[in-house]
């Protein structure tokens, strides 16, 4: 069993009246070469720097570097490793010491470049719910991908760059599906990185009875190519597909919807009016 020096310096130099003894650590592994461990300190003014993690050398392999103190990747750097968040909460994270190393590829935008951390939610139960993520008031030019699936085997949800109302900052919206897990990946943009904050906010759907909507009509249902609508002015139109991906969406649209480019299958037509909500499922052929 090999004994491994755990020293924490450098890192915390800013906090000059903190000091922490040297502890020993019994590593099991016989192959053993790094440790990552999380430590928490509170510093002279009762600050609480908590969860940062560090490599540290095995001194019996590398004596050579017994002075020097590797700060880790965040733990969530990979996907299988990945944070969880619920709805409704935001988050505080840094990808400075990340790599890409688990980067997802493309989603609606390149998320392959920067360094990136995971996170993780289940929907609740009860309803599907209208899911908004965004990257509000952190510090860089952030990316950010939603994904559907199994680490390994990711399906894209939604990605996005710099959002409309956001700057350099990221958000993404999507139909979150009653019970289903998804995966979040916090990027940036080219190679940037530094502290960011994601929220993840829900809200439920409230439905409509279709009686509400005096005269609305939609055919043909299947669909190969145009989607007639009648009696919807003044709303808004989104399609999402079985995934909850947002696939269309058209502002006061007029009585007929060009679905051709969408993908085959199960789709879900969500009309949001003055009188409410309401959610239509059509089959594209």
């Amino acid at each position: 069993m090999k004994k491994l020096i755990v020293i924490i310096l450098g890192v915390f130099a800013c906090f000059s009246s903190f000091a922490q003894s040297p502890q020993l650590l019994d590593i099991p592994d016989v192959n053993f070469k790094f440790a990552l461990v999380n430590y928490n300190v509170v510093d002279a003014n009762g600050k609480g720097v908590s969860g940062r993690n560090y490599i540290l050398l095995d001194y019996s392999i590398h004596p050579e570097q017994s002075d020097v103190v590797y700060e880790a990747v965040p733990t969530n750097d990979l996907c299988e490793n990945a944070d969880s968040i619920e709805c409704g909460l935001t988050v505080y994270g840094d990808t400075t010491e990340a790599t890409n190393t688990d980067n997802p590829g493309t989603c609606d935008t390149d998320l392959s470049t920067a360094p990136g951390v995971w996170y993780t939610f289940t929907m609740p139960f009860d309803s599907d719910y209208d899911v908004t993520a965004d990257t509000f008031g952190s510090n860089y030019d952030t990316k950010l991908g939603v994904f559907f699936g199994d680490c390994g085997a990711l399906i894209c949800v939604a990605g996005n760059d710099n959002s409309d109302g956001g700057g350099l900052q990221s958000e993404v919206y999507f139909e979150g599906i009653a019970g289903e897990t998804y995966y979040i990946y916090v990027t940036g943009f080219e190679s940037e990185a530094g502290e960011f904050v994601l929220s993840v906010n829900c809200e439920i759907e409230l439905a409509t009875n279709d009686n509400d909507i005096d005269g609305f009509s939609y055919f043909p249902n299947p669909v190969k190519d145009v989607l007639n609508i009648e009696n919807l002015n003044g709303t808004k139109i989104k399609i999402f597909d079985i995934l909850g991906r947002l696939v269309f969406q058209e502002k006061n649209p007029n009585n007929q919807l060009d679905v051709s480019k969408l993908s085959s299958g199960l789709l879900f037509v969500k009309i949001e009016t003055d009188k409410g909500i309401f959610t239509k499922k059509i089959i594209k052929e």
